[in-house]
């Protein structure tokens, strides 16, 4: 457990936050979905409607609020210089309008895309993976499994991301777009051999994308943006979130037309998209850092 031991206090809290939030939404949705399919006996579309637009707004509003409160204690407060990982507040009195940091859109845009992307083609677990089960006639508790599976990786699988972040993603614009390529994999893997085994690989594969998807991007908004941090995490979020939104919707329609080949190729196409997205993202990263220096 060295790895657990390196990290600052903050950041233990953040990540047993992000479990517990992660956790709440993965037996949300699932149960909502299979009890709209199942029992009422609606279309995987009609559950996608609920879950979208009833539900998602208020409860991301309500996490949102609660994970803004803790950036701005953590971006503003902290002061850390423990173990392996050394977080510092950053030092930036510049004071932007709302209008003047969005017209920055090189630090934001292309990265909150490729969340649009990765979130929205992540809702193939819900509207896809989930009916699917049911209409194969699995017991719910195998869906299940697979989130029992996704929560213990996020605390088994550190080592095995410490050394990816250390051999082959250096920087953050790095991970995200390894964590992209494993979002794809997993998909491609349900779409090549749609059984409940090929299910438990993607799942951690796309676990696997999680964990390096979750600290790359407010790693890297800190980094640049200083004070602005809050505001630019926040942006991104809400993109991200809009992925939330549309999935559940367009993914139900497609279920509900072919079942779940269509899903998965969906899933698929919005990986390969949020991967070109994160790379244009690390390209005009990297040629912004470039001109930086040749100025100074």
């Amino acid at each position: 457990m060295r790895w657990w031991q390196s990290y600052p206090r903050e950041v233990k809290i953040f990540l047993i936050a992000s479990l517990i939030n992660s956790a709440g939404n993965a037996l949300l949705w699932p149960l909502i979905t299979m009890f709209v399919f199942k029992v009422l006996g609606r279309t995987v579309a009609d559950a996608g409607l609920v879950i979208s637009y009833d539900m998602t707004f208020i409860l991301n509003g309500l996490t949102a609020a609660v994970f803004a409160v803790f950036f701005w204690f953590y971006l503003n407060g902290v002061q850390i210089n423990q173990g392996e990982v050394h977080v510092e507040k950053k030092k930036n009195t510049s004071s932007l309008s709302v209008w003047t940091m969005l017209t920055r859109y090189k630090v934001y845009l292309f990265m909150g895309v490729g969340s649009l992307f990765l979130w929205l083609g992540n809702c193939i677990w819900n509207n896809g993976v989930s009916p699917y089960t049911i209409s194969q006639g699995m017991p719910e508790w195998h869906y299940s499994i697979l989130w029992t599976l996704n929560g213990i990786i996020i605390f088994a699988g550190q080592p095995f991301i410490s050394w990816i972040k250390r051999t082959l993603t250096g920087s953050a614009q790095s991970q995200m777009i390894a964590s992209g390529i494993f979002y794809m994999l997993g998909y491609i893997t349900i779409l090549a051999y749609p059984t409940y085994t090929s299910m438990v690989m993607a799942m951690v594969l796309i676990t696997f994308g999680e964990m390096l998807i979750s600290p790359a991007i407010p790693a890297f908004i800190s980094d640049h943006t200083g004070k602005g941090a809050p505001f630019y995490i926040g942006v991104v979020g809400g993109m991200g979130a809009a992925g939330r939104v549309v999935g559940p919707y367009t993914m139900g329609l497609l279920f509900d037309w072919n079942g779940l080949v269509p899903v998965a190729w969906l899933a698929v196409i919005t990986a390969a998209f949020s991967i070109f997205s994160f790379g244009i993202h690390a390209y005009v990263s990297r040629e912004r850092e470039r001109r930086l220096n040749y100025t100074m």
